[in-house]
């Protein structure tokens, strides 16, 4: 198994042939090609936005995601709030209603003004959870 929080987010790996640093990672490659200026869009970033889709909904496990929203509370991140709401899902998925109930709150009151969708989905969330009850 991979360590697909740091394909996600990015490392820096040295070229021994250049002794130079060569800095992977899709949020990389997505934040280089989502400047309006940035043009022509190779097509190998489509390719990146699909890994990134797939690394938060298919691969996370609840110790990365965890992991991964610890260490970037008060930090600028793109993908914190969707990891957030992700690892809601995989406590819900794991029985852990407790625990997901309080992500989705929490989700839905951080991201309220600057990510008004993303805590729709939270909210959503939390609805249904609340409605099973």
């Amino acid at each position: 198994m991979g360590n697909y929080l740091d394909s996600l987010v990015g490392y820096d790996k040295v070229d021994g042939a250049t002794n130079s640093y060569i800095t992977r990672g899709y949020l990389r490659v997505e934040r280089i090609w989502s400047v309006p200026y940035s043009w022509p869009i190779p097509p190998d970033v489509q390719r990146s936005r699909e890994r990134i889709d797939e690394v938060i909904n298919e691969r996370l496990t609840i110790a990365e995601a965890e992991r991964f929203v610890q260490a970037n509370i008060g930090r600028s991140n793109a993908y914190l709030g969707l990891i957030y709401l992700r690892l809601g899902e995989l406590y819900e998925e794991d029985g852990d209603m407790g625990s997901a109930r309080e992500v989705y709150a929490e989700v839905a009151q951080l991201y309220s003004s600057q990510e008004p969708a993303l805590a729709a989905r939270a909210s959503a969330h939390l609805e249904r959870l609340e409605s099973e009850e």
